[in-house]
């Protein structure tokens, strides 16, 4: 067995404990979204958005795992740097849970990472959101 073998045999008890910790925040909700549906945290909790960022962890050491295998590691670097900054956010955003103080900056990180894409998503070209 290689290192990355172990790595992905390790990633995968680690995606079972997420889930345990995904099943502790109100889950997404179907929001209509032009002629289908799009999935939205209504609540905008900071939890939530901890688990947000989880899920980015989890797929980003995926596939630095598959960049590895074939090859490509400047691009593995970049996905580390992700993960890094990853790393960063979710310490940020629990420090503020830990220490019981949800801090203005806290709720302005959560009002941007909330914010949709489009004011008007039959548009995306016209729309304009300054972020």
């Amino acid at each position: 067995m290689g290192l990355l073998d172990y790595f992905e045999e390790c990633l995968e008890v680690i995606c079972e404990c997420f889930r345990d910790i995904e099943q502790q925040v109100p889950a997404p909700s179907k929001v209509p979204f032009l002629d289908s549906f799009v999935f939205r945290y209504k609540e905008q909790k900071i939890e939530q958005c901890i688990v947000a960022k989880l899920v980015r962890v989890l797929t980003g050491v995926r596939a630095a795992i598959v960049l590895n295998r074939v090859g490509l590691f400047q691009e593995q670097a970049v996905q580390h740097r992700v993960l890094d900054e990853l790393g960063e956010d979710i310490m940020f955003l629990g420090y503020g849970i830990h220490s019981g103080e949800i801090t203005e900056l806290h709720q302005e990180y959560l009002k941007a990472f909330f914010m949709e894409d489009f004011e008007n998503a039959a548009d995306p070209v016209g729309s304009r959101i300054n972020r």
